[in-house]
């Protein structure tokens, strides 16, 4: 295990979340899911790895927690709130980001011929990697470095079953039967939208009625598309909540308690 650690840090990646336990992590500390976690982590999000900058991290994201595959997603928490899909497992997600590094460390060393000795060091450590990788998954993939995310590194751009966009990118996967629109625009459509109280009430208002109706997916939608709105924290929640209720996504509805009080632990800790 040594050395794929050390590779997957070359990469510019460490794992972290459920593998402190793994690895007999002796600095969690109070909730252990707080430790990987971010502030604008949503409540399906569980951060299993972090990179070297501007907040990037990779996460199982739990859509429905009944089903057996959880996709592994990625995004920057000090950059803009934009959900990617990386891979169907941490191994295809390793893979993909082995390849962009491996792809870089080659045009580097073109670019610094200085540090050749350096990158080609990288590059040995990062092959002794991908065959690691390859023996539990992608083995059958040849290609490697700008050839393979050209053949690979798009396939993961749009999920499957995904009823309505959010935002964020990840949208709602939900029974189609269970989702009815709400009217008017769809928010998460219009850029640097600064939505007032009145039409977001008017909105929650006509979400829960159709929750009530069953048609929980409108809640679901809204309270993702609110999640990231400080004016509209509580409103988010209610909805959430009451979507994962209706949809019976009991481990969500605890995962949003866990994240909100982590939010709440982070702003306590601003200065006033």
């Amino acid at each position: 295990m040594g050395d794929e650690i050390c590779g997957m840090v070359l990469a510019g990646r460490e794992m972290i979340g459920p593998f402190d336990f793994l690895k007999e992590s002796d600095h969690i500390q109070g909730n252990p899911l707080w430790e990987a976690r971010y502030y604008d982590d949503p409540p399906e999000f569980l951060t299993v790895a972090f990179g070297r900058t501007d907040g990037l991290h990779w996460g199982y994201y739990i859509d429905d927690p009944h089903s057996p595959t959880f996709l592994v997603v990625a995004y920057y928490s000090n950059d803009a709130f934009d959900l990617t899909l990386v891979g169907e497992t941490l191994f295809e997600a390793t893979r993909e980001e082995l390849e962009r590094y491996y792809d870089g460390c080659l045009e580097w060393m073109q670019d610094d011929p200085a540090a050749k000795d350096t990158y080609e060091r990288h590059l040995d450590q990062l092959s002794l990697l991908r065959e690691a990788l390859k023996t539990y998954e992608t083995g059958e993939r040849g290609e490697v470095g700008k050839a393979y995310v050209a053949k690979y590194g798009e396939m993961y751009g749009s999920r499957q079953h995904v009823i309505a966009p959010t935002h964020g990118g990840m949208g709602i996967v939900i029974p189609e039967e269970m989702y009815r629109p709400l009217s008017g625009d769809d928010i998460c459509h219009i850029r640097h939208y600064r939505p007032t109280h009145q039409e977001i009430q008017k909105k929650a208002e006509e979400a829960m009625h159709l929750l009530a109706q069953g048609y929980p997916g409108a809640a679901l939608k809204l309270g993702k598309d609110l999640w990231i709105y400080a004016n509209f924290r509580e409103t988010s929640y209610a909805l959430l909540d009451a979507a994962y209720a209706a949809l019976n996504r009991e481990p969500l509805r605890k995962l949003l308690i866990m994240a909100i009080e982590y939010r709440k632990s982070c702003d306590a800790k601003r200065p006033v």
